[in-house]
């Protein structure tokens, strides 16, 4: 069109331009005053909400129209899968800490940001701003064809199988990822490395669109069944790359990160399901990099990142499942923790770089997880009424060393530590999580094996030690009182772990860390009786309390994290507590194994 054509054109368009006389159709449900801008008018913008526009409602014409297809039917202009590919290949991670720089590529990729990439490091880890921005631009959905479609309980128009992957996939970089660790930054590697991966390996890019439609489901149920569909389509393509990795074809990184991914969520679709088959194939991949004396100093700390990915897997593991892995022979005792220091990861400067996991304390948590078994079969033991003597002796030999490490245990403090980059999360969160665990290990044990406890504080020469934070009154052994008082000791001991994990806030990102804690702890919390011994430790004001915050807090992770095992956690926790306020003495252990309630909580 010549441009006095275009010119005049556009003056016709600007004389043709009216105005609604009651604003937008949000301006006239609230009744405002609405001052009719394009695109959007200034109330809707400064509600940061989409303006649904100017449309008069009373003139309808069909005169003019030709079918077209709905934009309900796609929703690529909403996000475009191609925009989301490339801002999740757009990672710079340039600047992370050099103990994480091998996990950005476990087959040698290249680690340089691709070409042609325009999105930068900042829209990748907050994708609210694309989607806010893309919905400005749509307006919302026209509300006539919501309304009639509810009225009729006609179902929406299906959305294609590759906006769907498009969803999945953001929801994870957004939502999830910030929830499979303990801290979000560029040090999260479930953030940054599988920013890189996941349009290189298939297993990789099904496993995160299963977990994200598990963490949805939350809030939309029919995403259930979306899970599980991606889970199966992860696990097929994790069957194809196993017998590559075996004969050398593939490197195994890629694919045990694909293992971890799927193992610790195949309980986010279903309680009750473990993933037990992926944890076994895990310990076998594991296995040869343990036996192994590689030198080479990226391998090293690659390694060390799936290992302590490890320990945590097997400590949640040891809680619900007999499945454990032993090369000992001979004898059942266990051997005592090496006293040498672990070399943690480090960076230049010498600060502690903390796991997503295991935090600054991978030895409390190895230690824990021995003590998850170890309680476990002992309490096995006992309801199936064995009176194994040898069984029974070695378990509280097992135990009694077990108590010494933990009580011996050692992890840096606040300022050893490197920041990890998110604000929810600060370097003090490690140093509590670490005693929370350390002092939980010693609860399950001294719950368990009681002897324990009346052994360690039924001398006048013993102290306790510079390590540990807490001391209560010693129970009246060889009296009257000592059954009652030993039940409030472990309750002061309860309420002194609960204590510390209500000083971190419910914000913070050690919540994916505290569930079990919630647990073991919260179940020990029994009302007492009248007793003024230890009114000061345990009393029953502060017994309500402390099971009023872990209640509220396993709710509020009920909301935030995927759901269905932090349900069943909860569940276990009141059911005991009715146990515990009709009289009986119940261990929560012993009601999972009965209920068949288990499930991985972390």
């Amino acid at each position: 069109m010549p441009p006095l054509a275009q010119e005049a054109a556009s003056t016709n368009d600007k004389r043709k331009k009216t105005k609604s006389r009651n604003g937008c159709g949000r301006c006239k449900l609230k009744r405002l005053k609405c001052d009719e801008t394009l695109p959007g008018c200034l109330q809707c913008k400064k509600r940061n909400v989409p303006c649904p526009g100017y449309e008069k409602t009373l003139k309808w014409s069909t005169k003019y129209e030709e079918p077209r297809s709905s934009s309900i039917d796609s929703l690529d202009d909403f996000i475009d899968p191609a925009l989301l590919q490339d801002s999740l290949s757009d990672m710079d991670i340039g600047n992370l800490d050099p103990s994480f720089e091998s996990l950005d590529g476990f087959d040698h990729l290249n680690t340089t940001v691709l070409d042609g990439l325009e999105l930068d490091v900042e829209e990748v880890q907050r994708p609210d701003d694309l989607v806010s921005s893309a919905s400005a631009e749509l307006g919302s959905p026209r509300l006539s064809r919501s309304l009639l479609l509810d009225y009729y309980r006609l179902p929406s128009p299906s959305t294609p199988l590759d906006d769907i992957e498009s969803i999945l996939i953001q929801h994870y970089f957004k939502d999830v990822c910030v929830l499979f660790s303990s801290f979000d930054s560029l040090l999260n590697p479930f953030r940054t490395t599988i920013g890189r991966l996941v349009h290189d390996s298939s297993s990789i890019y099904y496993a995160i669109q299963s977990m994200a439609a598990a963490h949805l489901a939350n809030t939309f149920p029919n995403m259930t069944a979306v899970g599980i569909e991606m889970h199966c389509k992860a696990c097929d393509s994790l069957q194809t790359e196993l017998p590559l990795v075996q004969n050398g074809q593939l490197n195994g990184g890629r694919t045990f990160l694909s293992i971890i991914l799927l193992g610790l969520s195949t309980c986010w679709h279903e309680s009750g399901a473990l993933g037990e088959e992926f944890l076994t194939t895990a310990r076998s991949m594991i296995l040869p990099k343990l036996l192994s004396t590689s030198e080479d100093e990226e391998l090293q700390r690659q390694n060390q990142f799936f290992e302590e990915s490890l320990i945590y897997w097997e400590m949640l593991m040891g809680f619900v499942t007999e499945d454990a892995m032993t090369f000992s022979s001979g004898s059942g005792l266990r051997t005592r923790v090496s006293k040498k220091p672990t070399s943690a990861a480090r960076r230049p400067d010498g600060k502690i770089v903390p796991h997503p996991w295991t935090g600054i304390a991978p030895t409390v948590q190895i230690l824990f997880a021995e003590v998850g078994r170890l309680i476990r079969r002992e309490r096995m033991l006992h309801l199936s009424g064995n009176v194994d003597p040898r069984r029974r002796q070695e378990n509280l030999l097992n135990a009694a060393t077990l108590e010494e490490d933990l009580l011996a245990a050692e992890y840096p403090m606040a300022d050893e530590l490197a920041d990890p980059g998110d604000e929810r999360t600060s370097k003090h969160d490690f140093v509590v999580m670490a005693e929370a665990y350390r002092c939980t290990g010693l609860l399950e044990l001294y719950r368990v094996f009681p002897s324990l406890l009346r052994k360690r504080l039924g001398t006048d020469k013993f102290t306790w030690t510079d390590n540990v934070e807490f001391e209560f009154p010693t129970p009246r052994f060889e009296t009257a009182y000592e059954g009652t008082d030993t039940k409030l000791w472990l309750d002061s001991l309860a309420m002194h772990i609960l204590g510390a994990l209500e000083t971190l806030p419910s914000s913070s990102g050690t919540c994916c860390l505290q569930p079990i804690l919630l647990v073991a702890a919260a179940s020990e919390l029994k009302f007492v009786s009248s007793v003024d011994y230890f009114d000061i430790f345990a009393n029953d004001a502060k017994v309500m309390h402390a099971r009023d915050f872990a209640d509220k807090r396993l709710h509020e992770y009920a909301l935030r994290l995927p759901a269905k095992p932090v349900r069943r956690a909860i569940e276990l926790v009141k059911e005991v507590w009715r146990r515990l306020d009709d009289g009986e003495s119940v261990f929560w252990i012993d009601v999972m194994i009965e209920k068949g309630w288990h499930t991985l909580m972390g």
